[in-house]
């Protein structure tokens, strides 16, 4: 089998593509189809460096065919030859077909030759080009995921995490561009190497943060965010960054990139109250409560989990609050602080917190809260 650049010509008359192929045959891998469907059809087996197309063909003119070309293998450099040479036509297919070349019948074998080898130039400058920036990408990915494993193991370990979650969610909800979350979700956790170690153990264990901790973790993201930007083809994941600890910015992303930001961070909200000791379903539940994630995400994630959640109400007493509930109603002292808000997941820390106010007397008496009860999904054994 030749490893020759193949040169597709395309014409509806067969005497025509006889000739092509008796002049051109010696310098070229020829090969041809009779009319656009019958390219089209050679398309699938078939990736031209070149294509030459013929303007007037009944059913598909040149121009569509090299727009649909230009779809199917974008890389196929694209050329017409017609003895209809108007300026109309010209302006089509330039602007329609993406052409390199317009060439105009009758065209002498020399000059189609000329610009057929133009055309296989053309075609190694294109695919040069993009082995190049995709070695480059790949071999910078490659270095920055190897740097946050070697200096945060703990937090490569969580992006990895994410990553898998992430990616699963993605499929489900049918988000385009699934390459750009894969990379958001492990380039989050890079700006970590700029936190304090102290700082750093409290985020990946998933515990409260200050408010000047939250502010380190939000300046890490945009230290990750100008990490990627500096690496050609990933500005759309510098964008997901510096969107990621600021849902006001969603509006302002492409749709598959405010839908993989959205993913990501419901799945790493999922993930911290798992590190704070939640069970999946409590973790789910308290999602859905906060509200503050899209439904379909959620659902999303319910399914690839296999939990089904239900919620029960009721009243305890706010000595009796166990981990895994969640408060359906704001929690205040006597005095009217507020100490918790609705929607929070009880956890132990909170727990810790309420006791103390209790002892002191400053909180008494029982709070709404809901109750997730997980029931079970298909895999379940019968009882």
């Amino acid at each position: 089998m030749s490893s020759a650049p193949k040169v597709l010509l395309v014409d509806d008359e067969p005497n025509v593509l006889d000739g092509y192929r008796r002049q051109l045959r010696k310098q070229f891998d020829i090969v041809t189809a009779l009319g656009g469907a019958s390219a089209l059809q050679v398309l699938r087996d078939v990736t031209p460096a070149v294509i030459v197309s013929d303007m007037r063909m009944p059913e598909m003119d040149g121009v569509e065919l090299l727009k649909r070309v230009q779809e199917a293998s974008p890389n196929t450099v694209r050329m017409m030859l017609t003895g209809n040479a108007d300026q109309e036509t010209a302006i089509r297919a330039v602007n329609e077909g993406s052409i390199f070349r317009f060439m105009s019948k009758p065209c002498p074998p020399e000059a189609l030759a000329g610009a057929l080898s133009a055309g296989i130039e053309q075609h190694r400058l294109i695919t040069a080009e993009k082995t190049l920036l995709q070695r480059t990408l790949r071999g910078s990915i490659l270095m920055l995921t190897e740097v946050l494993e070697l200096s945060a193991p703990a937090s490569f370990g969580r992006g990895k995490r994410i990553q898998r979650l992430a990616q699963q969610v993605a499929e489900q909800v049918g988000v385009p561009n699934r390459w750009k979350i894969d990379l958001a979700a492990l380039f989050a956790q890079t700006g970590h190497i700029t936190l304090p170690p102290d700082v750093l153990a409290r985020v990946n264990k998933g515990a409260d943060l200050t408010a000047q901790e939250r502010e380190m973790l939000a300046r890490s993201l945009q230290v990750a965010g100008q990490l990627v930007g500096h690496i050609p083809r990933l500005e759309g994941v510098a964008r997901m960054l510096d969107a990621l600890d600021d849902a006001g910015k969603d509006s302002q992303l492409p749709p598959d990139e405010r839908a993989s930001t959205q993913i990501l961070r419901a799945v790493h909200d999922f993930d911290s109250a798992q590190l704070r000791g939640a069970a999946p379903v409590a973790a789910l539940a308290a999602l859905r409560t906060a509200e503050n994630h899209p439904v379909q995400i959620l659902d999303a994630l319910a399914t690839i989990l296999d939990i089904e959640v239900r919620m029960e109400n009721a009243r305890v007493a706010v000595r009796a609050l166990s981990t895994g509930m969640i408060l359906d109603e704001d929690l205040k002292t006597e005095n009217g602080q507020l100490l918790v808000t609705k929607g929070q997941e009880v956890t132990l820390a909170l727990r810790e917190r309420l006791r103390n106010f209790i002892v002191t007397g400053k909180i008494d008496g029982d709070v709404a809260v809901l109750i997730p009860v997980e029931s079970a999904g298909p895999g379940a054994a019968d009882s």
